[in-house]
């Protein structure tokens, strides 16, 4: 064989349990990251404001804006496009 070549390492003389020092690890998954805090609640003028665009109650206002981390134009605009879809 030539020096270039890297050693065979399936011998027929070798073993298979002696291919690896070591035991065969199963690959496992990572940990899925632990939920997000819950969100504080939303300013009062933005709750006022979601209401008087959208005219929705207070708690429709709270539910969109937590859900959109607070971006009063992202809850408006899934407001519309969603609906009001409580669980």
């Amino acid at each position: 064989s030539s020096l270039l070549e890297p050693p065979s390492l399936a011998s027929p003389t070798r073993s298979s349990s002696l291919l690896s020092p070591f035991p065969c690890v199963r690959a496992s998954r990572p940990n899925p990251p632990p939920p997000a805090p819950a969100m504080a609640r939303p300013q009062q003028e933005a709750i006022d404001t979601f209401i008087s665009i959208t005219g929705a109650d207070e708690a429709v206002a709270i539910r969109k804006l937590e859900e959109h981390a607070g971006d009063l134009n992202q809850a408006v605009n899934a407001h519309f496009t969603e609906g009001d879809s409580t669980v």
